[in-house]
């Protein structure tokens, strides 16, 4: 009965890890303090978000390979909100 309980105590262990690598993490814009987006990100993509003197916002994902890309620019309005 211990053996099996060993089993299941490592089995549950090694699939919360495992689990955990695969869970797609948030990144977090703000172009204001009142004003934020937030993108989800799956597992092994990269991304990075530049700010241009709060005129435009870039976001740029792709994977490792970069096979599969997204470029998205945000852009503000006259009245300079996004």
């Amino acid at each position: 009965m211990k053996q099996i309980l060993k089993v299941y105590l490592c089995f549950a262990a090694a699939t919360t890890v495992v689990w955990a690598a695969f869970e797609p993490r948030e990144e977090t814009v703000t172009f204001f303090e009142n004003r934020k987006l937030t993108i989800m990100v799956p597992p092994g993509v990269a991304c990075r978000i530049e700010k241009d003197l709060g005129r435009q916002v870039a976001v740029r994902m792709a994977d490792p390979h970069e096979k599969i890309s997204l470029n998205m620019s945000l852009l503000a309005g006259p009245d300079r909100e996004f």
